[in-house]
């Protein structure tokens, strides 16, 4: 999982398409988070607005 910083410094044209999964429990080697995909969302969204980050805010263009 990407930490917050390293977050800031992705660009924003930049789209992670597999955020979350579920796989059934008993197939899951790890993490053993036993978090829905929505759950898991809401608390990565709830920890980005407690930081004040989000990605691509320190992000800047190398030419």
């Amino acid at each position: 999982m990407l930490r917050h910083y390293e977050n800031n410094f992705t660009s924003p044209t930049i789209i992670f398409e597999r955020f979350a999964s579920q796989s059934p429990y008993d197939l899951l080697l790890a993490p053993g988070w036993k978090l829905k995909n929505f759950e898991f969302v809401r608390k990565v969204e709830k920890r980005l607005q407690e930081r004040d980050s989000w990605q691509g805010k320190s992000y800047r263009r190398i030419n």
